[in-house]
């Protein structure tokens, strides 16, 4: 257990985040640091848990161990052997099966099955956000551009949300669900909120809500980032190209948009029968 908590405190030395830090010992848990041996490494990150967080995990017991050897009683010979063992590398990926998107009407059935506005706004500020679950239940009041749109509440509200590595980054809210976040702010929740407190309920209990909510409207179960991509792939299919949707999704790299330009194979028929019809000669 002490030697838990020490790379515990290491880990947090080295400013990873809680969530990172939670993530590891889950490994932690299931591996004995007592038989880091080349042969058992090999068995955990090959054969038993073959992701790249596993793999990052033991980088950083690899480096724990060694760096705090003395504290650990770990002599120089054995020091020197973990510093041979050899990290086997994630070889490819899992297939990512391609998930059914969301049409908008299946949206609003979803908002029509819940009853409290708060879930109802989480779920329309997921989608038309195109928000991380992450982003999502960090958002603040004073996270909205609000004494600009109240210039000229016809525009296009805005909000700031911090994305993957704390980075900033600005995401458009459409007006009519700016306004409904304003009145239920200031007229429902004006007691209870503060410019700087958080707004929403945390990752599980909105992963339950959504889950319950989408199996009673579309008899389906959805998870928070379904909204993301659904909201992703519906803008390409309106006609958005790939770098406009880059920017609402706030991708530091083009490549990680290029997974929502998959097209549902009826669609491709559809459009490829289409196009035959049209050039068809009588």
């Amino acid at each position: 257990m002490a030697m838990e908590q020490d790379f515990i405190d290491w880990l947090k030395a080295r400013e990873l985040k809680d969530e990172t830090v939670k993530d590891y010992l889950f490994y932690y848990n299931k591996f004995d640091s007592n038989e880091f041996t080349q042969e058992k490494v090999f068995n955990f990150l090959a054969i038993r848990y073959k992701n790249n967080v596993a793999r990052a995990f033991m980088k950083n017991l690899k480096t724990f161990l060694i760096e705090n050897r003395v504290t650990l009683g770990i002599d120089n010979e054995r020091a020197n052997e973990i510093s041979l063992i050899s990290l086997p590398k994630v070889t490819g990926r899992k297939k990512t099966r391609i998930q059914n998107i969301l049409t908008e009407e299946q949206i609003e059935s979803i908002q029509q099955s819940m009853r409290r506005e708060r879930n109802k706004i989480m779920l329309l500020l997921s989608y038309f956000g195109g928000l991380r679950i992450g982003e999502l239940i960090k958002i603040k009041p004073k996270d909205f551009n609000w004494t600009s749109w109240s210039k000229n509440k016809k525009k296009m509200g805005e909000l700031k949300v911090l994305g993957k590595g704390d980075k900033e980054r600005l995401v458009l809210i459409p007006p009519n669900l700016m306004l409904r976040v304003a009145r239920w702010i200031n007229e429902t929740q004006v007691e209870k909120f503060y410019a700087n407190s958080k707004l929403f309920i945390g990752k599980d209990t909105w992963r339950g809500i959504l889950s319950r909510a989408s199996m009673k409207a579309i008899n389906r179960k959805i998870n928070p980032h379904l909204l993301r991509h659904s909201f992703a792939t519906n803008m390409l299919k309106k006609g958005f190209r790939i770098e406009e949707v880059q920017n609402l999704l706030g991708h530091s790299d083009i490549k990680s948009t290029t997974i929502y330009l998959h097209l549902n194979k009826e669609d491709l028929k559809s459009k490829y029968m289409e196009s035959m019809i049209k050039g068809s000669v009588e």
